[in-house]
């Protein structure tokens, strides 16, 4: 057996230019616009991770634990939420 390979799977489809490589373990941000937050909450909806920049390109998830989690997009004035599911895939 090789090692688990992870997994992002996007549940909503409205997340186009959003997506994650499970190579690096992060989630990129190509073509949705310059990015200004982004916060992660669990089903209970307790913010889990949050980062700031200007014009952010990804962030590391690999330190989240397999679960569905809502992402907040924040570019400018637009926000988008979506859901995904992280998992280790063995």
């Amino acid at each position: 057996m090789g090692q688990p390979t992870r997994k992002l799977f996007d549940i909503m489809s409205d997340s186009e230019g959003i997506n994650f490589d499970p190579i690096s373990g992060k989630l990129n941000f190509a073509g949705s616009g310059k990015v200004n937050s982004v916060q992660i909450y669990d089903l209970n909806s307790r913010l889990q991770q949050n980062q700031n920049g200007r014009d952010m390109k990804n962030m590391d998830v690999t330190l989240q634990a397999d679960s569905t989690y809502t992402v907040r997009v924040r570019a400018g004035k637009e926000v988008k939420m979506f859901k995904i599911i992280k998992k280790i895939i063995h």
